[in-house]
């Protein structure tokens, strides 16, 4: 369910391709510090980043953070 809202919101494209590869570096950092806290706070930062991106794909105008040619 969560990955249908995902492709709805725009998560395509380059977007699944990375899925995997983040995966496995979330299993690689929980090897190397057996910490489930930490594993999570990477990728809630990796969903704020996304979020933001796509908040900023469908409207410009309300958060620009990113650097983009001003209209």
């Amino acid at each position: 369910m969560f990955v249908s809202f995902l492709w709805e919101l725009g998560y395509r494209g380059w977007g699944p391709l990375l899925t995997v590869p983040f995966a496995l570096l979330q299993g690689y950092i929980f090897q190397r510090t057996r910490s489930l806290p930490y594993v999570v706070t990477v990728h809630l930062t990796f969903d704020v980043i996304i979020f933001g991106i796509l908040v900023h794909a469908y409207n410009p105008d309300l958060a620009d953070v990113f650097l983009t040619d001003p209209r």
